[in-house]
């Protein structure tokens, strides 16, 4: 992981220009200075410097950020407050601890998908129809647990996960153009086990054989970015064992999230590693390829179109354009379907506010993050925004289901599989 020193030659460079304030979305939407990139900065330098403690405030600033790393991209002397962040989170749980709910996902549920199954099976009845909106894919928990999601809609559960439905090993259809892991992560798996199956189906009928180990499991952001390295490491080590006992080309993921996470939160990660692991690590890591990206370096071998013309619009996941560098390539992927027509929003790489379990924890600051975006997808006059994340997905359906917007939120790969 990134050392305390690294994490402090990040902060000093910060000359408190304040051109971060323009695009930090948690300032915009609080306007509070100390919640702002250049605040948050100047806080976490304090505390790495040991002159500040680590208070309930100074947790509250640690915990508000997005790590959307929007103030990266304007900084003028450069200063990754990411780094700066991880450290400050990962002191914090070395001094602190990690609340107990953070330890029991952590510490048990993350790290095998069995346990993590049973767990959502039982609350899978617990989850109550949002009668207001029929045929609404929001649910609630019940009133006594309200407090638990912070008053968010949650998605229903699968009746079964990914694995039941997809098998260990799906072949190419076509000749063959290699060999590929598929990466599922937790939403694809056990929520919307759709997007999984679309993602399987586009690389299968793009002619690659998908290998899909069972005993992956979460990719770790959770734990990553909570600051919990040592988790985080045993994780991280798992995925890469089920992966690695097959010859792959690459490991292809579908979620932005996991994407960074497996890409360069593995490589940072490997830092802390030795010998054989170290390199086992950087060795998965490097083969992890996002979807969009691995099929337009491939090039489409097949024709897609739409049964009627179709307006939609493309939102940059933050994890995907700031954190991959891909914006380009899932335009491609639309621009290459027949009948379908992109509209830009103005600002399509603007964060939309779900942030993972940010979302949860801050829902009011989070909820109006996701007005902005969900108003900009409505002046493209466009009914639905397609983009790369599930969380996005999940963010944008359920603001856009709040200020009473007609969008549907659909994954990229659920297009381009629909419209073969």
């Amino acid at each position: 992981m990134f050392t305390r020193e690294e994490a402090l030659a990040e902060a000093i460079k910060c000359s408190g220009c304040g051109f971060c304030l323009s695009v930090c979305p948690v300032y915009e939407a609080v306007g509070i200075e100390t919640l702002s990139s250049r605040g948050r900065v100047d806080t976490l330098r304090g505390v790495l410097l040991g002159q500040l403690e680590l208070s309930e405030r100074m947790m509250q600033i640690l915990d508000t950020c997005l790590l959307c790393r929007a103030c990266e991209e304007v900084c003028p002397p450069g200063v990754k407050l990411h780094r700066v962040l991880m450290e400050g989170r990962a002191k914090a749980v070395r001094q602190r601890g990690l609340p107990w709910a953070k330890r029991l996902a952590f510490r048990r549920l993350l790290k095998d998908r069995r346990y993590l199954s049973r767990a959502l099976g039982y609350l899978r009845p617990l989850l109550k129809e949002d009668r207001g909106i029929p045929g609404s894919k929001i649910r609630h928990l019940p009133s006594l647990f309200s407090g638990i999601a912070g008053g968010r809609g949650l998605p229903p559960i699968a009746s079964r996960p990914l694995r039941a439905r997809v098998g260990p090993v799906t072949a190419p259809v076509g000749n063959p153009r290699g060999r590929v892991g598929f990466f599922s992560g937790c939403y694809m798996e056990f929520v919307e086990t759709g997007m999984g199956d679309a993602t399987v189906g586009v690389l299968s009928q793009e002619g690659f054989e998908v290998f899909y180990p069972r005993e992956q499991t979460c990719c770790g952001a959770p734990a990553l970015y909570s600051g919990d390295v040592e988790d985080a490491l045993e994780i991280a080590l798992k995925n890469a064992r089920a992966f690695l006992s097959q010859k792959l080309d690459s490991v292809i993921v579908g979620c932005a999230t996991c994407f960074d996470c497996l890409k360069k939160g593995y490589s940072s990660l490997s830092s802390s590693l030795q010998g054989e692991e170290k390199e086992m690590l950087e060795e998965f890591s490097s083969m992890v390829e996002e979807s969009s990206s691995f099929l337009v370096k491939k090039g489409l071998s097949r024709r897609r179109r739409l049964s009627s013309p179709n307006l939609v619009t493309y939102h940059d996941p933050c994890h995907l354009s700031r954190g991959g560098a891909i914006v380009r390539e899932p335009r491609e992927l639309l621009a290459s379907i027949e009948g379908l027509e992109l509209k830009e929003m103005s600002q399509p790489r603007r964060c939309c506010g779900g942030g993972g379990s940010f979302g949860l924890a801050h829902p009011e600051i989070s909820i109006e993050i996701g007005r902005w975006k969900v108003q900009d997808i409505q002046a493209t006059g466009a009914k639905i925004a397609v983009t790369s994340c599930p969380g996005c997905i999940l963010q944008i359906q359920e603001v856009a289901r709040r200020e009473g917007a007609e969008i549907k939120a659909v994954h990229l790969m659920e297009l381009l599989h629909g419209a073969l």
